[in-house]
């Protein structure tokens, strides 16, 4: 009996729990209360971030798997080289560079209006200031100064482990303005890592190619313009619109002259047709309005045949075919047809 332990039970337990119940509730309810106050009068962070691969030392694993006792050397050697650039974004040289990028669209930080907000940014500035006098912590001098310093506090970089890329984020109350800066965060580096890692002569020729064509743009401007100054041309398009419908009225008086022609052609051919035969009349054909004049005198034998025909006709009614009267006017007919 004396060396059994004695244990706590779920009796004791909840006998300490209402014993000091009021002390619990009261802790547990003032900790619910200043958290859901804090929560309301703090405004929310919104967080942007961005991803860049970094390319530098690649060149050192070509023919790795040839030097292998080397291996372990080039992959540390890689691994100081992506936190070396870390270290680079998060200077303060870039993030000076970024805030003279951004200018006038820096949006200000929203602050805690209460009561308690007020209090805890007086403790800050307090405290701060206490630390600068004691030499604990730099003091922000102006304006820019203290941007710069919110600015490196609000950003954050981090290596991406078994991977060449680096995490930017940047931390702020308004979540646009988040993902700006952390987009020309990376802009800027890239711009800053090709300045200090290009060649004096990279780019030399893509210079020449410019130079080059813009020259030759140039000598094809001249051109134009004393192309349209010697053939007094105001407007090439307008010009081109014209001369595009001049060939569309020409092509359709092309298309009303071979179907007049056609016509022509099938007259003929049946006049052809009607002169190889002894007898008979060949009608004057109609070749047009413009033919009219030409015709008349061909017209007046087409009325002079046709009134003998009619005549001969009223004769047969009397005469007989060998009579006289009737081979008179068969003479005349024949003369006209001749």
């Amino acid at each position: 009996m004396e060396g059994r332990k004695k244990l706590l039970t779920i009796r004791d337990i909840l006998y300490i729990f209402f014993k000091n119940k009021i002390l619990i509730m009261t802790v547990f309810a003032s900790a619910v209360f200043f958290s859901a106050f804090y929560c309301l009068v703090t405004p929310p962070i919104y967080r942007g971030e961005t991803k860049l691969i970094v390319k530098m030392g690649k060149s050192n694993f070509v023919g790795v798997e040839a030097m292998p006792e080397y291996r372990n050397i080039l992959f540390q050697e890689r691994s100081q080289n992506i936190r070396n650039e870390i270290e680079l974004i998060k200077g303060q040289y870039l993030t000076e560079k970024v805030i003279a990028r951004l200018k006038d669209k820096i949006e200000p930080l929203k602050e805690d209006k209460s009561i308690i907000g007020r209090t805890i940014g007086v403790i800050k500035k307090g405290v701060g200031g206490f630390a600068s006098l004691l030499g604990i912590s730099k003091k922000a001098e102006g304006v820019d100064k203290s941007l710069v310093l919110t600015f490196m506090n609000a950003l954050n970089v981090r290596f991406l482990e078994d991977t060449d890329m680096i995490a930017i984020t940047f931390d702020w109350t308004d979540p646009k303005f988040a993902a700006l800066v952390a987009n020309v965060y990376a802009d800027e580096y890239v711009t800053q890592h090709t300045l200090v890692y290009e060649t004096q002569r990279s780019h030399k020729f893509y210079l020449d190619q410019i130079e080059f064509y813009e020259k030759k743009l140039k000598e094809a401007e001249d051109n134009l313009q004393n192309f349209l100054t010697t053939t007094n041309i105001a407007n090439i398009t307008l010009q081109k619109e014209l001369l595009v419908r001049n060939l569309a009225d020409l092509n359709n008086k092309l298309n009303l002259v071979m179907v007049e022609h056609q016509q022509a052609v099938t007259k003929v051919n049946k006049i052809k047709e009607m002169m190889k035969l002894k007898e008979g009349w060949i009608e004057t054909p109609e070749f047009g309005s413009h033919m009219a004049d030409k015709q008349a005198y061909l017209r007046t034998l087409d009325d002079s045949y046709f009134r003998l025909k009619i005549e001969r006709d009223r004769l047969l009614k009397i005469y007989t075919p060998q009579s006289n009267e009737i081979k008179a006017i068969d003479y005349q007919l024949a003369n006209l047809r001749k």
